[in-house]
C-alpha cells in the first residue's frame, strides 16, 4: 500500500489526537529543556542513561523470549510466518519484526514497538482450533499496520513516561491518541483481509470472550451494551483507558465497512438475515444509524 492509501485508512481522529498528545507533552518538553539549560547540559546524562535503560531492557526482554518461547520462522509455525511476511509485503513494511508464540490463552497479540527491531508476541490462544487464517491475519495486520502508518511516532517518549509516575491529567490527554491508534489498526486489518467484515467481527468476538465462547455472542446484546454505557460512568471508563471500549469497536468496524466495503457488509448482513436479533443489530449499527460513530 502507498502512503496515501494508508493515510486514507486511518481513523479520522488519529491525527487530531496526535496533536493533542503533543500539547500534553509540551509542558514536559519545556521542563526538560529548562533542566538541560539549568544544569549546563548535565541533565543530558540522565536522558542518555534513561535511553540506555530502555534499550537494555528491550534487549533483555527479546533474549528472554528467545530463551523461553518459540520464535516464528520458516521452521517453527511456518503458516504464521507466511502470514506475517504477507502482511508486511501487502502493507509495504520492510523492517524486521521478531515474532514469538507464548503460552497464553487469550486471543490477542502484543507489540513492542521500541527502537528499530519490533517484537510481536502472539498468544497461543490465537491459534486455537477453529480460528480461520483470515481472522489470524486481521489480528496480526492490526499491529503491523500501525507500524506501517507510523502510529508509534513517539514511542520512545511514551516509554520514558511509562517508567515514572504520570500525572492524571496527562493520561487523559494522551489516551485519546492511543485509542485512535487501536481503531486505525482495526481498519488497516480489515483492508488487509479485503474487507471481510464477517471474519473481522468473528475475530472481535474472540477478543472479547475467547475462541470457545465467541459463537455465543449476540450482536443485538453488544448493541444494547453500548447503549448502556452512554452515561457518566461510561464516559469515565472510556477516558481512563488507553483502549477504546470493545463494544465501540464493533460499530466502528461496521461503519467503516459500509463506507469502504459495502458489498462485503451486504454479504455479511445477508448471512445473518434469518436471525431477528441480528436484523435489529443491523438496523441500529449499519450506515443509517443516527448516532454516528461513538466517541473514542
Amino acid at each position: 500500500m502507498t502512503d496515501q492509501e494508508i493515510k486514507a485508512l486511518l481513523h479520522p481522529k488519529e491525527n487530531r489526537y496526535f496533536v493533542l498528545s503533543l500539547f500534553a507533552l509540551a509542558p514536559i518538553a519545556l521542563l526538560l529543556t529548562a533542566l538541560v539549560l539549568g544544569t549546563f547540559g548535565g541533565a543530558l546524562l540522565f536522558f542518555a542513561i534513561a535511553y540506555f535503560t530502555i534499550w537494555f531492557a528491550q534487549k533483555m526482554i527479546r533474549t528472554s523470549y528467545l530463551a523461553h518461547c518459540a520464535r516464528v520462522d520458516e521452521h517453527s509455525f511456518p503458516g504464521i510466518h507466511k502470514i506475517v511476511e504477507d502482511v508486511k509485503s501487502q502493507l509495504g513494511y520492510d523492517k524486521p519484526v521478531d515474532t514469538f508464540v507464548v503460552e497464553e490463552g487469550s486471543f490477542n497479540c502484543l507489540l513492542m514497538p521500541y527502537f528499530n527491531r519490533k517484537i510481536l508476541i502472539i498468544n497461543s490462544g490465537l491459534l486455537d482450533e477453529g480460528v480461520s487464517t483470515v481472522e489470524l491475519k486481521w489480528v496480526i495486520a492490526r499491529f503491523i499496520g500501525s507500524l506501517r502508518a507510523k502510529s508509534y511516532r513517539f514511542s520512545i517518549i511514551q516509554a520514558l513516561i511509562s517508567t515514572s509516575e504520570k500525572f492524571f491529567i496527562f493520561n487523559i490527554l494522551l489516551y485519546p491518541y492511543e485509542r485512535a491508534v487501536v481503531m486505525s489498526g482495526d481498519r488497516l486489518g480489515l483492508a488487509v483481509i479485503g474487507g471481510d467484515i464477517a471474519s473481522a467481527i468473528s475475530a472481535v468476538n474472540r477478543l472479547c470472550v475467547g475462541a470457545r465462547c465467541s459463537s455465543l455472542i449476540s450482536l443485538e446484546g453488544i448493541a444494547r451494551q453500548e447503549e448502556d454505557i452512554r452515561g457518566f460512568f461510561g464516559f469515565m471508563v472510556r477516558i481512563l483507558s488507553s483502549y477504546p471500549p470493545l463494544v465501540h469497536r464493533y460499530r466502528e468496524l461496521l461503519l467503516f465497512s459500509n463506507e469502504t466495503y459495502p458489498h462485503r457488509l451486504k454479504e455479511f448482513s445477508q448471512n445473518i438475515v434469518g436471525k431477528t436479533q441480528e436484523k435489529n443489530y443491523r438496523s441500529q449499527w449499519a450506515a443509517e444509524t443516527k448516532g454516528g460513530p461513538p466517541a473514542i
